[in-house]
């Protein structure tokens, strides 16, 4: 080990921490502009792949010999190299509907993550004492959470599942007798039990209707 005077070790040290690469404190002093920076570099990531994912889809059609679908695709790509742009999911053609869907749902996740990243660093300038910092970062976590709700709000909207038609009940039968009362025979034969006399009228009444002529039972002895 090399013996140094003091003074000329605190002359060492001072110039190996100047000589620290300032990337290695990039993340302590990483404000909004770089995340920012950093979001929008992903989206143009984002762009990129779903040039990508056209091309690739393109290819299949052609081996597969799907001419009609090809040329929906070729049009959306002229189209996008051009402007750069990704159409709402609701506004394009069903073929190439899902590669849409996929590259928009892709922004989604990207923006909540850039939400939660913006949430962590209002809470470190909380801690620092920069409010006005904090505020900016606040406004941008909004717009954040605005543009993920308007891109979800572009999506199809779906049909609600219809419910399976379901037969009616039948009614119950109309009654005149009182759902209370007893049957008329079992009215009758308590009453027998218990008095040992009745009247015709009332055992008569359980029995079947006959045809006019004939006797019944009861005016055989008659």
């Amino acid at each position: 080990m090399i013996n140094l005077p003091y003074k000329w070790m605190s002359v060492f040290l001072l110039t190996a921490f100047l000589l620290i690469p300032h990337g290695a404190f990039a993340q302590q002093t990483k404000g909004l502009e770089d995340y920012r920076k950093a979001l929008q570099q992903q989206q143009q990531g984002l762009l990129a792949q779903y040039g990508k994912d056209l091309e690739i889809t393109m290819v299949a059609l052609k081996q597969k010999g799907d001419l009609d679908t090809y040329l929906v695709f070729d049009t959306e790509k002229k189209r996008f190299d051009t402007e750069q742009t990704v159409a709402d999911p609701a506004d394009v053609l069903d073929a190439f509907r899902p590669t849409v869907e996929t590259y928009h749902k892709s922004t989604i996740a990207l923006l909540k993550k850039y939400v939660t990243a913006l949430d962590s660093l209002l809470q470190k300038l909380m801690m620092a004492n920069r409010i006005e910092d904090a505020k900016e970062v606040k406004k941008e976590k909004e717009n954040a959470i605005s543009q993920i709700s308007l891109i979800e709000s572009k999506f199809p909207k779906q049909d609600p599942v219809q419910a399976e038609e379901v037969a009616p009940p039948i009614p119950p039968k109309r009654t005149r007798r009182h759902p209370n009362r007893p049957h008329p025979c079992q009215e009758a034969v308590s009453r027998f039990r218990t008095t040992q006399w009745t009247s015709r009228i009332t055992i008569t009444s359980c029995l079947p209707m006959e045809p006019p002529g004939k006797k019944r039972p009861f005016d055989a002895g008659r």
